[in-house]
């Protein structure tokens, strides 16, 4: 009995400790640590179908802030459902609100259970809210969620010109690998362990 009890306290507090380093990168700015306490206009909400519409176009809106065009009738696989890419292998998307407007959203895809390797998509953030914070919190958001599911590392592809995504990817912890998937507009490949 005694060895169960040891066993259940040693796992509690290593689960402490994940949890813990997942959001320190967050707790490191005080203004981001302000706005995670005192901003209570923002909530991060599980996508369901009834988000379908407002997340559409917001991903219009992030198209257009690039010079693309989004085309609604040609949508990329995962767009066209995320609960089967997204949420019925095991990972998760979400939307965060600021009152009921999407302002960002963040997701990670289940790659392979068996070695606990995941990849986070679709990290965007409204233009009108980008330098305040609300990226870091997408991803202590998602990187919490990560170490809460005992996945072991977190991939991710971009591009070169993504700055600030950049910035933030290293702010975690994330390094350069090599291509890992077929995506043939990503350019830069990142990972991030979770557990060394």
């Amino acid at each position: 009995m005694k060895r169960i009890l040891a066993a259940s306290t040693a796992a509690a507090h290593q689960h402490q400790r994940m949890l813990c380093t997942a959001y320190l990168a967050c707790f490191n700015s005080l203004f981001c640590y302000a706005l995670l306490n005192a901003d209570k206009t923002m909530q991060f909400q599980t996508y369901t179908p009834a988000l379908q519409a407002q997340l559409l176009d917001f991903f219009a809106i992030m198209q257009a802030s690039r010079g693309r065009t989004f085309d609604r009738l040609h949508l990329p696989a995962d767009l066209r459902d995320i609960q089967t890419s997204y949420q019925n292998n095991g990972g998760e998307f979400w939307v965060l609100l600021a009152h009921t407007e999407i302002i960002g959203t963040i997701g990670l895809r289940l790659l392979d259970a068996e070695q606990g390797i995941a990849e986070l998509k679709r990290f965007f953030v409204l233009p009108s809210h980008q330098r305040r914070g609300v990226g870091t919190q997408l991803m202590a958001h998602a990187m919490a969620a990560a170490t809460q599911r005992g996945w072991q590392i977190i991939r991710l592809d971009t591009m070169r010109n993504a700055a600030s995504a950049l910035s933030i990817y290293q702010k975690f912890g994330f390094y350069d690998i090599t291509r890992y998937n077929d995506n043939p507009t990503a350019e830069v490949f990142l990972e991030k362990k979770l557990f060394s």
